[in-house]
């Protein structure tokens, strides 16, 4: 009786193990699917670092987007989704990022250049260059789906909720609550910058 058992328990083992193989499977195959798909939505831009507002700029007019660097977007793809950054594992994109409104909520730091005029755009770029972050050989803007907009944290949230003990900045920066799934990225602008 107790070998029967044994071998009802051993049957059960080895179907969850295939179950969870074929799950593991699955998993892996939309996985790769979802990084093809993302694949098709990158834009390369090669620029000089100094001329990133002539060359960038116009991808990301009337557009919410996410900033990172090279490093901290290999993780974005291999998590397949952008991560808030409460616990500092992923490191800065920008220095100011360690006193950062969003990152302090626990939220995912965006940009909103939805419907600004260049003068809002040109004085926000004068307090915080957000097209510039990082002294890096790449930077990675991360355009988020219309689809996600309603969703998004405006900039007076942080004005009522802290005023300026925190960083962040106004007109152009909003937040969203959550991690964002890499399929609601519409498309990826990939800067590289020209040796200068």
């Amino acid at each position: 009786m107790g070998g029967s058992l044994m071998i009802v328990c051993s049957c059960e083992t080895q179907g969850v193990r295939s179950k969870a193989l074929f799950l593991g499977l699955m998993l892996n195959r939309a996985f790769y699917i979802e990084k093809r798909r993302l694949m098709a939505r990158i834009k390369a831009v090669l620029c000089h670092r100094n001329n990133t507002k002539q060359v960038v700029l116009p991808f990301l007019l009337n557009k919410v987007f996410h900033v990172t660097s090279s490093k901290a977007y290999s993780a974005i793809i291999d998590d397949q989704e952008i991560r808030d950054n409460k616990n500092s594992n992923l490191g800065f994109t920008f220095p100011q990022s360690q006193n950062s409104y969003g990152r302090n909520k626990g939220f995912v730091c965006l940009f909103d250049l939805r419907g600004k005029t260049q003068e809002v755009i040109d004085e926000s770029l004068m307090k915080f260059n957000f097209l510039n972050p990082i002294n890096d050989k790449k930077t990675i803007f991360l355009i988020i789906s219309s689809r996600e907009h309603s969703r998004l944290i405006p900039w007076t949230e942080a004005m009522k909720d802290v005023g300026c003990r925190e960083v962040w900045v106004p007109n152009v920066e909003c937040w969203y609550d959550g991690n964002i799934p890499l399929k609601h990225i519409e498309q990826i602008i990939e800067v590289t910058y020209k040796n200068e």
